[in-house]
């Protein structure tokens, strides 16, 4: 069984993915870690800048969000359904 989550990305990395958001079918139990070497395999662009280059974490200064309410930086955090991730830089907002 998989379930669907949106990633968000603003500044660079949204003008990099050429995509304001991008959707991701993950495997139930999933986490974050999980959603961003998925986001590596939809936009590839992503990785070396954003991504570490096996996709498996961000890059500084980039940071990670979910649903707009707290940064998150344990990235074996299991994701619920719903969640919306948002990558951005922590000082830009969106």
């Amino acid at each position: 069984m998989t379930t669907r989550y949106v990633v968000e990305l603003f500044g660079p990395p949204r003008r990099l993915a050429r995509a304001a958001e991008v959707e991701l079918h993950l495997p139930d139990g999933a986490v974050l870690r999980d959603a961003l070497q998925a986001l590596g395999r939809e936009a590839p662009a992503l990785l070396g800048c954003v991504l570490a280059e096996d996709g498996g974490r961000l890059v500084e200064p980039y940071a990670l969000n979910l649903n707009g309410r707290h940064f998150a930086s344990d990235l074996g955090q299991r994701l619920v359904p719903g969640d919306r991730i948002l990558i951005m830089l922590p000082a830009a907002g969106g």
